[in-house]
């Protein structure tokens, strides 16, 4: 399997709900290391080409899963295991960049600057759309994966040299744009209410830039010379930044391994990937596609093999969460056989022995 999945949540009570890449299924895992069916999310029957699942949350008793090209979520009370599908817009142009949870609420970052920033609200299914302020000239927003502090949303547009930092006030349905001095921004954070931006400086330097948090003040510059380079051609070399104490950890995309920066020593090293992970399957092509953050731990969901990494920042360890799925359902996942099948209804959990059989 080329993924497990894009988008996938560890909840409150540890299980993973994971909606498999490339297919209409929605599984469950439990501490017992039991699967279960959970649901067809039947992509076609909504003319959803791209059988992705950007993001997934978990709001009370709720696990909601957005899709990456087209303005659908699936709804599944965690209760009865009931799923729900809406559309809370409708566009043309449909591919999403981001969606970043703040609270109760999923900011919708588009791709294209021809539709808006998009508040929806995970409780009362309330949607605001956001009028841009002194919205940036260019085409494409393209998004970096956002961040989010109790009101604030930050997120920064993708280019060569027109970086606009993106803050939403959630509260007061506002968006402002910054523009910065930095290019090929690849990922963004937040620490002690200040704005961390990394990418290319101008004079090519690969770089974190610090920022006062309305983004008026460049507090300081750090420059990363021990690191795989940022690269002009467009390339993401990284995902995401989290930060954690006095450490700012780099998740990689095409880069080669997870890089770890101390602000206390100025200084930064890799981690090594488990004995159990073959590291030319996880580099080939893109290494990790989400991560969800949950106290100090980070899940990790790679692109390029059937399972999720889980990396300890208190000793900076990483271990390996294997999926193991029965032969047939993991052939049928390979060759991307499993698509809609009506013989599965909403609602209707399955162990992986049963679902096998009724295909």
């Amino acid at each position: 399997m080329k993924a497990l999945a894009w988008g996938a949540v560890v909840d409150s009570e540890k299980n993973y709900w994971i909606p498999i890449y490339k297919t209409d299924a929605l599984i469950k895992g439990g501490k017992d290391g039991l699967y279960e069916y959970i649901g067809n999310l039947d992509f076609r029957k909504y003319g959803i080409k791209d059988k992705c699942i950007l993001k997934v949350f978990e709001v009370k008793n709720h696990v909601l899963l957005f899709a990456r090209t087209s303005y659908d979520l699936w709804i599944v009370d965690k209760l009865t295991n009931k799923l729900m599908h809406k559309k809370y817009y409708d566009a043309s142009k449909n591919v999403i960049s981001d969606i970043v949870q703040c609270g109760d609420n999923a900011v919708i970052f588009p791709y294209s600057s021809d539709n808006p920033i998009i508040i929806w609200n995970m409780n009362s299914h309330n949607v605001d759309f956001l009028q841009y302020d002194k919205k940036p000239p260019i085409n494409q927003f393209a998004f970096v994966r956002g961040i989010s502090n109790d009101k604030f949303v930050y997120s920064a547009t993708r280019s060569l040299n027109e970086v606009y930092v993106c803050k939403v006030d959630v509260n007061d349905k506002k968006t402002l744009f910054y523009k910065t001095s930095l290019r090929m921004v690849n990922a963004i954070s937040i620490k002690d209410d200040n704005v961390w931006i990394f990418g290319l400086s101008r004079d090519n330097k690969t770089v974190f830039q610090e920022y006062n948090y309305d983004m008026s003040k460049l507090i300081g510059q750090y420059i990363l010379s021990d690191i795989e380079q940022v690269l002009e051609n467009g390339n993401m070399k990284y995902l995401r930044m989290c930060v954690y104490k006095d450490k700012i950890v780099l998740i990689p995309y095409s880069a080669k391994r997870i890089y770890i920066y101390d602000l206390k020593i100025g200084g930064g090293h890799y981690l090594e990937y488990p004995n159990d992970v073959d590291n030319e399957v996880i580099n080939k092509g893109a290494s990790f596609v989400e991560i969800q953050r949950k106290g100090y731990y980070i899940f990790l969901f790679p692109f390029g093999y059937n399972g999720i990494m889980k990396l300890n920042l208190e000793d900076e360890k990483i271990s390996n969460i294997k999926f193991s799925f029965e032969p047939e359902l993991d052939r049928l996942l390979n060759t991307n056989v499993l698509l809609s099948s009506d013989i599965l209804s909403e609602g209707y959990p399955l162990s992986l022995n049963e679902y096998i059989t009724a295909i």
